[in-house]
């Protein structure tokens, strides 16, 4: 099966508070992305590290890998996001 520009890719797993600060910086770099597992997160809590996770059409993983790769923005830590 060939990958097509619309499937999605997983481009960062983290926790919620940094996935959702990166899916900010794609988003303010016109990139379309969507939080997975936040509502997990929001009733567990941080008891399974790393299950929030940001997805991303083919298309634009590389360039959301290169915006993700900048470093923290002012007031983010430094995590690094999951490649596949």
């Amino acid at each position: 099966m060939n990958p097509s520009d619309d499937d999605i890719v997983r481009v960062a797993t983290g926790n919620m508070v940094q996935v959702e600060m990166w899916e900010l910086r794609l988003k303010e770099a016109g990139i379309e992305s969507r939080v997975v597992g936040d509502d997990l997160y929001s009733s567990i809590g941080s008891i399974l590290p790393g299950s929030v996770e940001l997805w991303v059409h083919e298309r634009d993983v590389s360039q959301a890998q290169k915006v993700l790769a900048k470093g923290p923005g002012e007031g983010e830590e430094q995590e690094e996001p999951a490649g596949d």
